[in-house]
């Protein structure tokens, strides 16, 4: 069951503080929300792979998508937000983030953190195509 946040909770922003449940690390992380210019980064990050050429104002765009490029951009952009996110004392290199095993347990982590920040990867891509279809017109 979600958590409903308070009007006091959303105020705090960046300094708001949350323990999670990571099940396939059999305990708990304490992690906080992006600011928008974090949650920025992710977005850069994660578009990388994906390229878009034309005229200004035509109607038909070509998209070039490099498939493996863009996995290991997601894969970057994931580990940026939880080595910003996940408070433990010490900063966390996105390398170290990368380094956490078992396999699986950063996507569960920056599911955490992207739920506590208010936005989703879904929601970010009907954004950019929302963006995308108003340079267009």
């Amino acid at each position: 069951m979600s958590t409903i946040l308070t009007k006091a909770q959303l105020l705090q922003g960046k300094d708001y503080r949350e323990q999670v449940e990571i099940p396939s690390l059999g305990g708990v992380v304490e992690i906080r929300p992006l600011t928008q210019a974090e949650y920025s980064q992710v977005e850069i990050l994660r578009t990388k792979g994906i390229k878009v050429t034309g005229k200004t104002g035509s109607r038909e765009p070509q998209v070039q998508v490099d498939v493996a490029e863009t996995k290991a951009r997601e894969i970057e952009s994931d580990c940026y937000a939880v080595s910003v996110a996940l408070i433990t004392g010490a900063p966390w290199t996105i390398e170290e983030v990368g380094n956490i095993s078992p396999a699986g347990v950063v996507k569960e982590i920056v599911k955490e953190i992207y739920r506590i920040s208010g936005v989703t990867p879904e929601g970010a891509e009907i954004a950019n195509r929302f963006r995308q279809d108003e340079r267009r017109e």
